[in-house]
């Protein structure tokens, strides 16, 4: 069953997050007008946004909500996740219900242990913005699977066996194949992209993941960036462990303003960050200086 869009799609997307979803968007209006305005002209949108809270992908539905309808949306999300998981039950009826697709995704985890060759080929291709695209797919996939290959141990130091998948780079291919064929084929589509590829444990920003930047390369005609950053509210500690806890998280959100492809680049140039550290800057910089992670070291205080 798939609800239509509208004012019962509204009340189903709130009643997903109770108090969570309503975070109040405590600035940037005028952003969401102007992508809202430019989608509407045919223009695609990539939400990019950080991850801090469980509860912050039904956030990033009601900003897209406000945007188009939720039927043109794909959203990126881990495949661990997903498979054998309650939460990605959820996630799966929510997007039978609202009509949104999703686009599972081996996780590149452990990219700071493994800065390896293919990462760095990929990277320079990216910025380069002379790559086809079939050569970029390619070396996406050879990053891919050679950080998969790499993997060896996890957070607890631990054999990392169970999160081993041999063919990761083939199959999160596939999917950003699919995600440039609905941009490039679609007129108003949007996509969201959580940057850091999962959800950060402390609180910080964390490294955005490369795929974010080839996206919008390879759909660069005829697609706009919209960063979105929620500042994690109140947080409690349950058994040791920092949890934004269902219900109670007092969330706000602050829009960028949208970017093209072309200003990414020029700021990539002037600033000598990768493009997807250009992405998520912004993202940054509507945070808290103690939710900045990362990104606190590209920032002038």
């Amino acid at each position: 069953m798939r609800f239509p869009e509208g004012e019962l799609t509204g009340k189903v997307v709130d009643a997903l997050a109770g108090e969570t979803i309503r975070a109040p968007i405590i600035s940037g209006q005028e952003h969401l007008q102007t992508a809202a305005k430019l989608r509407e002209q045919g223009i695609n949108v990539i939400f990019v946004a950080n991850h801090f809270a469980a509860m912050d992908p039904r956030i990033d539905l009601k900003v897209a909500r406000k945007i188009g309808p939720l039927d043109k949306l794909a959203i990126f999300v881990s495949k661990r996740q997903l498979d054998g998981n309650p939460k990605g039950a959820i996630m799966k009826n929510e997007a039978r219900a609202l009509g949104f697709e999703i686009y599972p995704v081996v996780q590149a985890l452990q990219r700071d242990q493994v800065k390896h060759e293919g990462i760095l080929a990929y990277e320079e291709a990216v910025k380069s913005g002379t790559a086809r695209n079939e050569e970029l797919l390619g070396l996406y996939e050879a990053m891919q699977q050679g950080i998969e290959e790499a993997k060896t141990i996890n957070k607890h130091k631990k054999v990392n066996n169970k999160q081993k998948f041999p063919n990761c780079g083939r199959f999160n291919k596939r999917y950003l194949v699919k995600a440039t064929r609905k941009l490039r084929d679609g007129q108003g589509e949007m996509i969201l992209i959580l940057a850091e590829g999962h959800r950060s444990s402390d609180g910080q920003m964390l490294e955005a993941e490369e795929g974010i930047a080839s996206l919008l390369y390879m759909g660069r005609a005829n697609t706009i960036i919209l960063p979105i950053a929620i500042e994690m509210g109140k947080i409690t500690s349950n058994l040791g462990l920092k949890v934004a806890p269902f219900g109670i998280t007092k969330s706000k959100v602050r829009i960028a303003a949208p970017m093209t492809w072309r200003e990414i680049q020029e700021r990539s140039e002037q600033l000598g960050l990768m493009p997807k550290d250009v992405i998520v800057l912004p993202i940054a910089k509507n945070l808290p200086e103690r939710q900045q992670g990362y990104y606190s070291q590209f920032i002038e205080k």
